[in-house]
């Protein structure tokens, strides 16, 4: 088989040409990359969900969420210099500051006290919110085009959310709807996050633009925990919630948002955001595991 699948590549160079063909593989590999990168993330952000609830079980959300940001911005920070070696303009940095704000500083926030309060089922099933959200922006902003399959695609993540919240048979109460609440400005900060993530990299790679909005999102995490937390004993991290955090740190956090990052680089934003729609397939299980 190997002379036959090599002739046929030849034929290929022949009638597009060396460059031609080159370019064609090069764009097969960025788009398995893109889509690899789409899938790794929404099964971390999955499993973060259960993982984070347990965390939070002996350490308060906030300070859960200061710590994990702290840690991962200077990694961040430290993995594009390394890889990259950009600096920021200082005309830019506005720009990042309002991407720390949104896209770390009230995603996050929201997400774990939302996670807190209406659990990990929820937390996923309200991930279908952020394609919808993003793709409604997208289209008001006009940096994409209207498609039917975009328009179908929004309808068919809120059926399946809807769906999904009657096979679980989640029941509301005053402290999941406060929940869902929360959950709704975490889905629609990532969602604006994703959409002013896209005039800034076409002049800065990826983790350059992740890191320095994590840089942000820190510090104004930790200007929330010096407001909010006034007991001194719940800035200790419990040792039960080392683990978890040290996987909310690397796992869903640095890796996962480079990923995003580089895949929101090089497709639509609306695809990264529907991407978000994988966490309810596997929302069952944790239904059983939360049980």
């Amino acid at each position: 088989h190997y002379p036959l699948r090599r002739q046929r590549q030849m034929c290929i160079r022949d009638r597009y040409g060396e460059e031609n063909f080159i370019g064609l593989m090069a764009n097969v590999l960025r788009t398995a990359t893109v889509y690899g990168a789409l899938l790794y993330s929404q099964v971390a952000f999955g499993v973060y969900s259960v993982v984070g609830k347990l965390g939070i079980q002996y350490c308060d959300p906030i300070i859960f969420s200061l710590f994990r940001e702290s840690c991962a911005g200077p990694l961040l920070v430290i993995m594009a210099l390394v890889v990259e070696g950009v600096l920021p303009r200082l005309r830019d940095i506005p720009y990042f500051i309002i991407l720390g704000l949104t896209g770390v500083w009230g995603n996050q926030l929201f997400f774990i006290l939302g996670l807190k309060l209406a659990g990990s089922v929820i937390a996923s099933l309200m991930q279908p919110a952020i394609p919808v959200f993003t793709t409604f922006i997208a289209l008001i902003v006009r940096i994409e085009a209207p498609t039917v399959l975009k328009i179908i695609g929004v309808i068919l993540a809120t059926a399946g959310a809807v769906v999904m919240v009657g096979i679980t048979g989640i029941s509301l109460h005053n402290q999941t709807t406060i929940g869902i609440l929360f959950l709704i400005a975490n889905t629609l900060s990532m969602s604006i996050y994703l959409i002013l993530q896209k005039p800034i990299l076409k002049r800065y790679p990826p983790i350059t633009v992740t890191g320095l909005a994590y840089i942000v999102g820190s510090c104004l995490m930790g200007l929330t925990s010096l407001i909010y937390i006034h007991q001194p004993e719940k800035w200790i991290v419990d040792r039960r919630s080392l683990l978890p955090l040290g996987f909310a740190i690397i796992f869903p956090t640095v890796l996962t948002y480079a990923c995003l990052t580089y895949a929101n680089k090089y497709t639509d934003s609306s695809i990264v955001a529907a991407s978000n729609t994988i966490q309810v397939s596997y929302v069952p299980l944790q239904s059983l595991i939360a049980q």
